[in-house]
């Protein structure tokens, strides 16, 4: 995150990179070889009473050939109350992760 607080109409940035646990080197998107592992990510945005505000799906940023990352962006809705937020990585490929802000 690129701020301490986020407040309504602000725009908060995410970026998420996929990495082999193994080699620790970037997966590069391949069509039909592991694009499964950006169909099936999801970023979901819950506020603090534990609503979800946000959801973004890797399905619908496929077919962007040679990345290894997926780049979000999400405004503030101006009717959105300030506090915390988490932000949830999720994937049936990967173990659940979150980080707050």
């Amino acid at each position: 995150m690129d701020r301490n607080t986020y407040n309504p109409n602000d725009v908060v940035y995410f970026e998420l990179f996929f990495v082999d646990p193994i080699t620790k080197k970037s997966i590069i998107y391949e069509k039909d070889k592991n694009q499964k592992l950006w169909e099936k990510t999801t970023l979901t945005v819950v506020d603090s009473q534990g609503r979800a505000v946000f959801e973004k799906k890797g399905e619908d940023l496929t077919g962007r050939d040679q990345l290894s990352s997926l780049a979000i962006a999400w405004k503030i809705p101006d009717n959105q109350v300030g506090g915390d937020y988490v932000a949830y990585i999720r994937s049936n490929l990967f173990p659940e992760t979150k980080r707050m802000f």
